[in-house]
């Protein structure tokens, strides 16, 4: 099936009913089990092919996703205190129908405590978060300002969901007198520098939007196919999601 020429109205309303046939599916039907022959395992299979067809197609061509290990968090060798950093906004969809809902069981980057809990009963906050420290964008929850609009119960999905964060950038630090130099010339790029607490207080130059790291296709080749991030946007550093 053609998902291309399709509305993003369209789309979100196959998700939808796609994500009602397979929490059906997923539920006992003694009827059914009692029926083998009426091809329900096809059905299903159908159903989750066409909905990662579906979810592909509203990752607007991002890299193909590859289902992240659970439990496995590769840390960086980044030095964060050497490494800019800039806040951004995510905007991501995601089929709740696997998950325990939105919101993560505690800080799973740093409790392996929490980090068992959520693999037992996995959360969308949680694969992202692994996502987010495997890409080494973050070294931990707890220093990079999180914040979230909403949240979701078990089984529940979204497709607007909105986060704000700090993350690594590619951008520079830059001295004083850089930054009085830049001031002098104005312009756009005296508007990309910036500076706050989590880059110590000292000036960052900000690289534009087209120059940055590609913080969408990153995420997605360490997300399942369920999870697809779909845009980020640089925010000021008192926006909360």
């Amino acid at each position: 099936m053609d998902y291309e020429s399709w509305s993003k109205e369209a789309l979100v309303a196959r998700l939808r009913e796609l994500d009602k046939l397979v929490y059906d599916h997923k539920r006992p039907d003694p009827s059914r089990e009692a029926q083998p022959a009426l091809g329900l395992e096809t059905t299903t299979t159908r159903s989750a092919e066409t909905m990662s067809e579906t979810t592909e197609a509203l990752a607007e061509g991002d890299a193909e996703a590859t289902p992240p290990r659970k439990g496995r968090i590769r840390r960086t060798s980044f030095d964060f205190g050497k490494l800019p950093k800039r806040k951004i906004a995510l905007k991501f969809s995601y089929l709740g129908w696997p998950y325990y809902g939105l919101a993560r069981q505690g800080n799973v980057l740093e409790s392996t405590d929490k980090q068992k809990i959520d693999e037992q009963f996995p959360t969308v906050e949680g694969v992202l978060f692994r996502a987010l420290a495997n890409c080494g964008l973050i070294v931990s929850e707890s220093t990079c300002g999180y914040s979230r609009c909403g949240r979701t119960d078990r089984g529940v999905s979204s497709f607007g969901q909105v986060i704000s964060l700090y993350v690594r950038s590619s951008g520079k630090f830059i001295t004083e007198e850089e930054v009085e130099a830049i001031a002098k010339e104005g312009g756009e790029k005296s508007k990309m520098v910036t500076r706050d607490i989590y880059n110590d207080g000292k000036p960052v130059l900000l690289p534009p939007v087209e120059s940055e790291l590609p913080y969408a296709s990153m995420l997605n080749k360490h997300l399942p196919p369920e999870i697809r991030i779909l845009a980020w946007s640089p925010v000021s550093i008192d926006f909360n999601a």
